[in-house]
């Protein structure tokens, strides 16, 4: 119940005061789980769309290495060989894309991990326009002014292999190589090999195969 004082103002009874301090403690209190909830629906979006990135980077590798072309070209040091460079931690080939640094064309493509900097490092796929009367040296850089593109996976990851499937020599058995070893004929599958890091050190694979292989 209110009361007037003598200048003829409301006041307020003692019971109120309690009151409105009682709910004002409530809803201090609450802030503090409110903004922790908040920040864990902002950082769950945040990693969704990390995951996402990383998501779309891989499906578009896949896709050109699906397309990896068997060209091959004659080396005056080491003879024949094939565009293609397998190790455990790079991967050069030639495929075609639809949109690149010279438009749409056929591009020499090199996967790699890039430069690590809180435990994880971006996937780098530089991509060049690719001519053959620019390989007369037979090294797997771009030559010196060729337009190039750099594609990076705004996930970084803790590590990052591959490995390749086929015969390491004509009329032999397919096997699991980490190297590939062949100068005459492209693998049949390439996995691709990310660890996404955390506690549980996730590993997450996938296997491409090569559409246009030639070669016995």
């Amino acid at each position: 119940m209110r009361r007037r004082g003598g200048d003829g103002q409301a006041g307020f009874t003692l019971v109120e005061l309690l009151i409105s301090l009682v709910i004002l403690s409530l809803i201090l209190s609450l802030i503090p789980a409110t903004l922790r909830i908040g920040r864990r629906v902002w950082e769950t979006d945040d990693a969704f769309e990390r995951r996402q990135g990383l998501d779309s980077f891989r499906r578009y590798v896949e896709q050109r290495l699906t397309e990896a072309l068997p060209i091959h070209l004659r080396d005056r040091a080491r003879g024949l060989r094939i565009e293609f460079s397998g190790e455990p931690g790079r991967l050069s080939f030639v495929a075609p894309a639809a949109a690149g640094p010279g438009g749409g064309g056929v591009y020499r493509f090199e996967l790699t991990l890039g430069d690590a900097g809180s435990g994880k490092a971006p996937l780098v796929l530089r991509q060049s326009l690719y001519r053959i009367g620019d390989a007369a040296g037979m090294t797997d850089a771009p030559p010196a002014g060729s337009p190039a593109l750099e594609h990076r996976s705004h996930e970084g990851v803790a590590g990052f292999a591959l490995r390749y499937f086929g015969p390491p020599e004509p009329n032999k058995p397919g096997a699991w190589h980490a190297e590939w070893p062949r100068r005459d004929a492209l693998p049949d599958l390439v996995e691709l090999s990310f660890t996404l890091g955390g506690p549980s050190q996730k590993i997450e694979r996938s296997i491409v195969p090569l559409r246009l292989k030639d070669g016995p």
